[in-house]
């Protein structure tokens, strides 16, 4: 072979463009340009010398060399056994650090990052995903698949899969519709996204949307140039006498378990649904995303079995498996068909073949049906443990919808105008526990409320994320009421209503306000000189964090409605300081009960401590007797002797 026909894979080197002398350093050169560019990434093997001096034939030694010379530079490493890899190029970035290019805001974001738990709703177990059975109906697939199988095949998808649905679909959700009705796409997501490209062509620019609804789904119609029309939802569903008003010819919902607010779409409501259908010739899209997972019966069937010429129905395995597979399914009206397997088959040709053909083994063999059932009930376990800490902890709450699906929503109707549900999604969030507000999910006014996803975390962890989400709620509350005792705005986040200011909730007499003024400078002056004695003892970096511990303290002895346990102490002096100041309040209270103040461990008789985390109780035990507190943050007293008891 000529020098001109001699090359290697490896960069497209060609000996060609190599000067007549110095072919080391022409190698050398060319590898480190990879390097820096990036086509060489840290950890990559470079060819072995007796190979690449083969491929662009030269001798050895000049490409030992080159590697050598890299090896001096810190740009390689060779280690007895691994060969020559690339070690990658020293930090440029300020302070030493590689800079790092942002991710995209649609990417997701790790959540142990952001958060100790993620509550966000629409993610669903993926440890109970049944590895060992997509395992051997992988294998099972591979021994017997036919070439033609695994080749460039039918955009409407696998022909073995859509006929598994068809029969899957028929039994578990009652639909009406064969193979050829079926088309396997890529998650809901290109369902909607084919839908919506076939209204656009057609003129139907707008859609009704249910509200609150899914904020995903309403951001896919909207990039595919949709207006979407909010439509109430209420306790029996989409408030359907909303649709012929609206003059839409569309209309996207979630009829057996609504997202987020969880209910059913009512009987009255699903045939007012399909009479303004059929009356206006409209459109209806029906996201089915998890009805395999009713808790306390079988699920209703689907809209599609009721009126197959007007309802789109769209499932997928996301819920059920895992989103990462993206697939699903679209089973359209006959009109519609031929032109969205056309527009599936410009999008993408067809969806993966094998993930296809393991699906439908699994639905075969009838291991997808045991593992929904085995999930089921570990679901349900989840959402029991949930709604137990949260009924003991949050009374206030309302949850609402049915024993169904992978979330739930809580609301406050007592707090409805007082909380902004954002900023309270904000603070959950710094108490290490992600959550959804409701009005993410709304084009709407309405109340406040929190969408919380149950299905990835163990019965301990969710009941730990409830007890965290209602500390900062009772910590709100508090919060709450000191500013209305104080005469100031008793809201959140939102602003006060025309007609429900504290001036026209109080009403006073004529003078009474300006007596009102007249105590408000008294607690403000009394607040200065409490800070300015504070401040001369602790100094100004502890100054505010002593101050809130203080106020929390008051407030329980006020008997205000708190947190039982304030905020542990920051590590370090803080921590210090706050103990000491701690101990010295519980000491004061036990000698204004008379009682007197003594060692950690008494003798015979009776004690007293002050805890640090309920300081407004002094709590009695029989000594001898060790202070519960492993922190020594308690304080022990006895009464004197010859007091009477």
């Amino acid at each position: 072979m000529t020098e001109a026909g001699r090359g290697a894979d490896f960069l497209q080197l060609s000996p060609a463009s190599a000067p007549a002398r110095g072919l080391t350093s022409w190698l050398v050169a060319a590898i480190r340009a990879a390097i820096i560019d990036g086509r060489l990434r840290a950890g990559t093997s470079l060819p072995a010398t007796r190979l690449l001096a083969g491929d662009l034939g030269v001798s050895r030694g000049a490409v030992v060399e080159a590697y050598q010379r890299l090896a001096d530079e810190g740009l390689v490493s060779a280690r007895p056994g691994t060969g020559t890899r690339v070690c990658g190029l020293p930090p440029t970035g300020p302070g030493g650090a590689a800079p790092e290019r942002p991710a995209p805001a649609l990417l997701p974001q790790p959540w142990r990052a952001r958060a100790d738990l993620d509550l966000s709703p629409g993610v669903p177990d993926l440890a109970a995903f049944p590895r060992a059975a997509w395992l051997r109906a992988e294998r099972s697939v591979l021994d017997r698949a036919s070439v033609t199988e695994l080749g460039y095949g039918d955009p409407r998808g696998s022909q073995t899969l859509r006929q598994e649905l068809a029969g899957w679909l028929a039994r578990t959700r009652g639909l009406r519709a064969t193979a050829d009705d079926i088309i396997v796409v890529n998650g809901v997501a290109q369902a909607l996204a084919l839908l919506a490209q076939w209204l656009n062509a057609h003129g139907r620019t707008r859609i009704a949307v249910e509200d609150p609804g899914s904020v995903g789904s309403h951001d896919e119609l909207t990039y595919w140039g949709l207006a979407t029309v909010p439509v109430p939802v209420d306790e029996h569903g989409l408030q359907t006498s909303h649709l012929a008003r609206s003059g839409v010819r569309a209309v996207l919902l979630t009829p057996a378990h609504q997202f987020p607010t969880g209910v059913v779409l009512a009987p009255q409501r699903r045939r007012e649904l399909l009479d303004w259908a059929v009356t206006a010739d409209a459109v209806i899209i029906e996201d089915d995303y998890d009805a395999e997972y009713r808790y306390d019966r079988a699920p209703v069937p689907a809209l599609q079995a009721a009126a197959p010429g007007q309802v789109a129905y769209a499932g997928t395995t996301s819920k059920t498996l895992a989103p990462g597979l993206r697939l699903g399914w679209l089973v359209p009206p006959v009109r519609l068909h031929a032109d969205l397997v056309e527009a599936k088959h410009a999008s993408d040709l067809g969806s993966p073949a094998l993930a296809q053909l393991v699906l439908a083994r699994l639905i075969a063999t009838g291991e997808l049906e045991q593992h929904i059932r085995l999930v089921r009930k570990r679901q349900r376990t989840r959402r029991d443990a949930l709604l137990g800490v949260l009924r003991e902890q949050l009374p206030e709450a309302r949850v609402q919808g049915v024993p169904a699906g992978l979330h739930l929503l809580i609301t406050f109707p007592a707090r409805a105008g007082q909380v902004d549900d954002a900023e309270l999604a904000e603070r959950i969030h710094q108490a290490g526990v992600v959550v959804h507000p409701l009005s993410w999910h709304r084009q709407l006014p309405g109340p406040p409320g929190l969408v919380l996803g149950y299905a990835a975390h163990t019965p301990d962890q969710l009941r730990e994320a409830a007890r965290r989400i209602a500390a900062v709620l009772r910590d709100l509350a508090t919060g709450v009421g000191r500013r209305a005792a104080r005469g100031r705005e008793p809201r959140i986040g939102a602003p006060m209503p025309p007609g429900h200011g504290p001036e026209l909730a109080d009403a006073r007499r004529s003078g009474q306000h300006g007596q009102q003024h007249a105590a408000d400078g008294r607690e403000e002056q009394g607040h200065a000189q409490r800070q300015v004695a504070v401040r001369a003892e602790v100094g100004d970096a502890h100054l505010p964090a002593v101050l809130q511990d203080e106020d929390q303290q008051e407030q329980q002895d006020d008997g205000e409605e708190g947190d039982g346990q304030p905020q542990a102490a920051d590590p370090g002096g803080l921590d210090l300081v706050l103990r000491q100041r701690r101990r010295q309040r519980g000491a004061r209270r036990l000698r204004r009960l008379g009682l007197r103040v003594g060692n950690r461990r008494l003798g015979d008789g009776w004690r007293f401590c002050a805890h640090w985390d309920t300081p407004s109780r002094i709590r009695q035990r029989h000594a001898p007797h060790y202070c519960p507190s492993a922190r020594r943050l308690c304080v022990a007293a006895s009464w004197p002797p010859g007091r009477p008891r």
